[in-house]
């Protein structure tokens, strides 16, 4: 259930899955930040928000991994694919649909860096719904 709190704050959600699945890669938004590209472990979480730190491999994290890629977000048992990107100043907004575990969804978050952390904010997270 963790996991899947994790999921939420860090992943957005689908609606459409099908169709933009069906989407060229060219039409899909990317996030270029080479500084937050690459995998980071969660260090801390609150409601809204999560730490991340130690851009290492998987193994090396104690609790879960935010993989950071140009066109998604990958979790523990979950993808998130860029709808858009937005960046202002060190800070983009990425919105995104999401599925696993079974659901789908969309979602809203801030990320940027603050003293070598990764930092990622809820700013929406849509209802679940079931991905047929």
């Amino acid at each position: 259930m963790k996991k899947l709190l994790v999921a939420t704050i860090v992943v957005s959600a689908i609606v459409g899955w099908d169709a933009f699945r069906a989407c060229s890669q060219a039409q899909a938004a990317s996030l270029t930040d080479a500084k937050v590209i690459g995998q980071w472990c969660l260090v801390k979480e609150t409601k809204s928000t999560s730490y991340y730190a130690s851009r290492g491999s998987r193994e090396d994290c104690d609790k879960d991994v935010l993989v950071i890629k140009t066109n998604r977000l990958e979790g523990i048992e979950h993808v998130c694919e860029y709808t858009s990107v937005k960046t202002d100043a060190s800070v983009s907004q990425i919105n995104s649909k999401c599925y696993g575990e079974g659901y789908k969804w969309t979602t809203r978050i801030a990320i940027h860096l603050e003293k070598g952390r990764l930092v990622v904010k809820s700013l929406y997270r849509s209802s679940d719904q079931i991905d047929r």
